[in-house]
């Protein structure tokens, strides 16, 4: 599978509040359209993906997730409180525009008010922000770094985890490491 939720889709899923993906190493875009919904509003039309009612979206251990809602795509869902982005998300590298619910439909530097992101620093810090110069600014205060507490004790019997790497608090979450039973 390479897109999750097909556009053509959305109409059906106007009450939608999670998204939650995982582990699926062959997913490239969680909202995607079709080169047909492409070409006939042209190579330039911006894709609108209303998911009114979504709360979270989150992506983890996705490696080959390019984009949550692809390069036209904008997302509109003023719902949104929370997106994720944790473990080997690497090609992601872009947050889509957001439209408010009112204005022109353009997208421009907004963010949902409720909105917070959270991920690794080193994710959060390679990001590109081709859609506008100050994308980053607007949604710089939303970002809360994702840390990751192992409680060995509290863990079953028989399930095991390592830290891999260095020292320090930026460097220990990013590289937690869990298996499953032995």
């Amino acid at each position: 599978m390479k897109t999750l939720l097909p556009h053509w889709l959305l109409p059906n899923l106007q009450n939608l509040e999670e998204i939650s993906v995982d582990h699926c190493g062959g997913l490239v875009e969680i909202l995607g359209v079709e080169a047909s919904e492409v070409e006939e509003k042209g190579s330039d039309a911006l894709i609108k993906f209303h998911l009114p009612k979504l709360r979270l979206l989150t992506c983890w251990e996705l490696p080959n997730l390019k984009s949550i809602c692809g390069k036209s795509g904008v997302m509109v869902c003023d719902s949104l409180q929370v997106i994720e982005v944790y473990g080997d998300c690497d090609k992601l590298k872009r947050i889509p525009p957001f439209v408010p619910l009112v204005g022109n439909g353009q997208p421009f530097a907004y963010a949902p008010p409720s909105l917070t992101i959270r991920s690794w620093e080193e994710w959060w810090e390679s990001l590109e922000w081709d859609d506008d110069p100050n994308f980053k600014n607007v949604l710089q205060p939303h970002w809360k770094l994702l840390s990751v507490e192992i409680q060995p004790d509290k863990l079953p019997s028989g399930y095991y985890w390592e830290i891999v790497g260095g020292v320090g608090a930026k460097s220990t979450s990013r590289h937690v490491k869990t298996y499953g039973y032995l």
